[in-house]
């Protein structure tokens, strides 16, 4: 970039991408946002307003002046836009949980090693000072042999029900519930199943 500072691109423009992009920023200049919903892509414009819009990941991958990717979109996209972000050999910075499933960390770890591109994932409570602490007086038993420990949420967090998830406007959405069970269960096609946890495919 014209000014050497690192063009930071943000795929997935909900909370914790906007959080996360926030702070990258200090460190360059937001040069491209991105999501499937405008409302998103307009409460981060407020803030970027310099930045690019688009609604296609792929578009941003083609920018020669993007040097670190951000993702902070839903789960199931992470894998995918972190492969293409390192193919287009741009840095990345991606939310947790990195991915779904372990053959999916197995493909970004080739690609980290086959482009030799930085390849970060947020765990805040790894690497904070309280929780490493914590972790210590746990392990080393300087408290005694602990023999419960209570997990308490964030006020805003609920365990459910939750609110039923919206379409961004401009979208149709594309799958009802009876199909997303194969995200679950990864079969694919047709499949009759029991109460029992069997499946048997069904030919139409």
């Amino acid at each position: 970039m014209a000014n050497d500072r690192l063009g930071v691109a943000l795929v997935g423009c909900g909370s914790q991408g906007r959080g996360v992009a926030e702070e990258a920023v200090y460190y360059g200049e937001m040069v491209a946002i991105c999501d499937v919903d405008d409302g998103q892509l307009a409460k981060t414009k407020q803030k970027s307003p310099m930045a690019r819009a688009f609604k296609d990941f792929r578009k941003i991958m083609e920018l020669k002046e993007v040097n670190i990717v951000v993702c902070g979109t839903v789960d199931r996209w992470h894998t995918l836009v972190s492969l293409a972000a390192m193919r287009a050999r741009k840095d990345v910075y991606c939310e947790k949980p990195l991915t779904l499933a372990i053959d999916e960390r197995k493909h970004l770890v080739a690609a980290e090693k086959k482009t030799g591109q930085i390849l970060q994932t947020g765990t805040q409570q790894r690497s904070d000072p309280r929780f490493r602490l914590a972790r210590e007086i746990a392990c080393n038993e300087i408290i005694g042999d602990i023999k419960k420990i209570d997990v308490y949420l964030p006020a805003e967090q609920r365990l459910g029900p939750f609110k039923k998830s919206r379409c961004p406007r401009g979208l149709t959405r594309i799958c009802d519930k009876s199909r997303q069970h194969t995200w679950i269960t990864a079969k694919k096609g047709p499949t009759a199943f029991s109460d029992t946890g069997g499946s048997i495919p069904v030919t139409p």
